[in-house]
């Protein structure tokens, strides 16, 4: 997958070494849907230690390169 570099830059809080970048699937929170192509509905966390992910209602994903993959490749 190819993310701009820039977007990955201004992911500062990644405590996870971009593994969704590896492109492997079990390394992603599974995403149903993405609200102004900026904060992500997640279906399944993955993992319960992430710094972008936020718990309310339901669980959203903010992270910029996890938000950009599924704007790019509905992945």
């Amino acid at each position: 997958m190819e993310i701009d570099k820039a977007i990955i830059e201004k992911t500062t809080k990644c405590i996870k070494h971009f593994a969704c970048l590896k492109n492997k699937q079990h390394e992603c929170c599974e995403i149903f849907m993405c609200l102004n192509n900026e904060i992500c509905m997640i279906r399944e966390a993955k993992s319960q230690v992430c710094k972008y992910k936020e718990s309310g209602f339901t669980e959203v994903c903010t992270c910029p390169v996890r938000v950009e993959i599924y704007n790019k490749y509905k992945k």
